[in-house]
């Protein structure tokens, strides 16, 4: 029969399926891990940041309180959307880039979008692609893509503990494909199971850096102490510590089966039971590092490394980046006590350029005469090889505005881009991004609506570096009150008026210890001058 007199409803089932990616791979492939015991580690007692940065956080920076729309970003589409209440369904998205797709995931879907916007894969579920090993469901979908290699991988968490009481066994299925639309190749990695009942969240990709043949995969490690998805908002989670499984790059993409292999780092029960989730990693001929961040005790900011021919770990450094968490003890309110309290105890986006790491976060202070805190964003700079960290750059943002969503930062041959996700009291949800250095720009399409839990699920952003050009893509979520969600893409350049990275206010005027004058920074926040200068 001619296509022409096909009814539509057929036509249409037809253009699905020529946009469906190929079937999987043979997925006989299976890695299982090995344990390695840091009980012996010794933990030092950690170190303060540098002159005791705590003041300064609040005198240096730029105002976000009036997000003023100053650069138009290059390119803006719609992502991925979700019209039904999602309740526990948020988006929780992922995103990376290659010279001609965009691959998108999120907590149970993903999606492929051309350059362009136009849709190569439409939305779909993680599980209808890459396929449960536990008929169960595929969840926390994570992507990267290798620019050496020019291979998209795609990682998701093999749920078995929802459906299979007791065992609490979870997989996590890897899948390499030089196109997204193509071919996958796929991997079932064995995370462990009872007894010490691990159970595998926030999972993490990295391809390590250009000179290692790595692949890491990193989550968080806890001990589960409920049976099944009833008891998981009721029962206490005891954290354990951090995963890492490394992986070689050569042999996935060429399909090896046996020859990969594993390595979970495990805290002992008891002996560090500490939020411990790992970022990316860096490294050089001798050792490969890897950050953390803790928050049992106070957030700390951890440094690990492993020796590359004895596989060795140590904990190379440690120092104190919140000051206190939750609760505030009796403390005296002046300018040189504030307290600082991280808003998630991720870092997001680590980098390593020229001996750099660099990263970001989101916290929050109580200046001494305010009655509700200010929320703000910190680029941090560590210089690895003599342990200290840099003097950063900051964005204040006002009262009403509580940044539940962490900041992103990639940095580009010319300058570092950072994007936030905004929410709070009378401000809807919404995506900004700057150049750092600049002032704050208010991504297009990217506003919700008033929403009751606003902070909670929505304003998350992801970040991707264009291999191609020297750009970024942004994703920014908005979410609505009726707890549907959507999300919006942007390509943006850096402005070569603002200058290059070190163009930052910050270097200059953190100089010196002069910066008692902190509680401006509640002043500051009302216009988009420097603190320096209102101090002045």
């Amino acid at each position: 029969m001619p296509r022409r007199l096909l009814p539509l409803a057929v036509a249409a089932l037809w253009a699905m399926a020529a946009l469906a990616p190929a079937a999987m791979a043979d997925d006989g492939r299976r890695i299982e891990p090995s344990f390695v015991d840091l009980s012996d580690q010794a933990f030092p007692p950690g170190t303060v940041w540098p002159e005791d940065l705590t003041p300064r956080w609040e005198s240096t920076g730029r105002s976000a309180a009036g997000i003023p729309a100053t650069q138009a970003p290059a390119l803006s589409f719609a992502g991925p959307r979700n019209d039904v209440n999602f309740s526990y369904d948020l988006p929780d998205h992922d995103m990376a880039v290659g010279p001609d797709h965009i691959v998108i995931t999120t907590l149970h879907e993903w999606a492929v979008y051309y350059k362009d916007g136009s849709v190569a894969i439409p939305q779909q579920r993680l599980d209808d692609t890459f396929e449960s090993t536990t008929n169960s469901y595929l969840e926390h979908g994570q992507v990267a893509y290798d620019h050496e290699a020019d291979r998209f991988l795609v990682v998701a968490e093999d749920s078995y503990g929802y459906s299979n009481k007791g065992t609490y066994e979870s997989n996590w299925i890897l899948s390499v494909a030089q196109n997204p639309t193509g071919e996958w190749t796929r991997y079932v990695i064995d995370t462990g199971t009872s007894p010490l009942k691990h159970w595998w969240m926030v999972l993490g990709i990295d391809l390590g850096f250009d000179s290692r043949d790595g692949v890491f995969l990193a989550g968080n490690l806890y001990l589960v102490n409920y049976i099944g998805l009833d008891d998981y908002w009721t029962q206490p989670r005891e954290y354990i510590g951090c995963g890492l499984i490394d992986l070689s790059k050569s042999e996935i993409y060429a399909g090896a089966e046996a020859t990969v292999v594993a390595r979970l780092l495990e805290y002992p029960n008891g002996e560090y039971t500490a939020s411990v989730i790992p970022a990316l990693t860096f490294g050089d001929s001798a050792y490969e590092y890897f950050a953390a961040t803790r928050h049992k005790d106070g957030d700390k900011f951890s440094v690990w490394r492993r020796h590359t021919q004895t596989g060795a770990f140590e904990l190379y450094d440690q120092a104190d980046v919140g000051f206190v968490y939750n609760e505030p003890p009796d403390v005296a309110q002046d300018s040189s006590e504030t307290v600082v309290r991280l808003l998630d105890n991720r870092l997001h986006n680590l980098q390593f350029v020229d001996g750099e790491l660099t990263t970001s976060f989101m916290y929050s202070y109580t200046p001494p005469d305010a009655d509700k805190p200010i929320s703000a964003s910190r680029r941090l700079r560590y210089d690895v090889a003599s342990k200290t960290f840099l003097e950063n750059d900051r964005v204040v943002f006002a009262e009403d505005v509580s940044t539940f969503s962490p900041s992103q930062v990639q940095t580009t041959s010319s300058c570092t881009i950072e994007a936030y996700g905004i929410s709070g009291e009378g401000h809807d949800p919404s995506t900004a991004y700057r150049q750092v250095g600049s002032d704050i720009w208010q991504m297009a399409g990217v506003a919700g609506g008033s929403y009751e839990r606003v902070g909670r699920w929505s304003g998350d952003v992801a970040m991707a570096l264009d291999p191609v050009d020297d750009s970024v893509w942004i994703l920014g979520e908005y979410a609505n009150a009726d707890q549907t969600w959507g999300t919006s893409i942007v390509q943006v350049y850096c402005d070569e008026d603002y200058g290059d990275d070190d163009d930052d206010t910050t270097d200059d005027d953190t100089a010196d210890d002069d910066t008692t004058d902190d509680d401006t920074t509640d002043d500051d926040t009302a216009d988009d001058d420097t603190t320096d200068d209102d101090t002045a």
